[in-house]
């Protein structure tokens, strides 16, 4: 039995209030991580395209 129900109130409001701050720090953290993967992604990207450019550019000078 809860004696006193407006403490018990004020603390669960309190917990939640907590638990919301926390949901939306790892929201920001989620998306922060997302923007960080798809710049690696396009850096590696780049990067292939940059090593497919070189293997042809030797392959044509091997060839000369």
């Amino acid at each position: 039995m809860i004696w006193n129900p407006w403490r018990r109130i004020a603390e669960l409001e309190q917990r939640n209030a907590h638990l919301e701050a926390d949901a939306a720090d790892a929201a920001r953290t989620v998306e922060s991580e997302s923007r960080h993967c798809d710049l690696l992604a396009d850096r590696y990207d780049k990067m292939r395209e940059m090593n497919a450019q070189l293997r042809d550019a030797l392959n044509l000078y091997r060839t000369l």
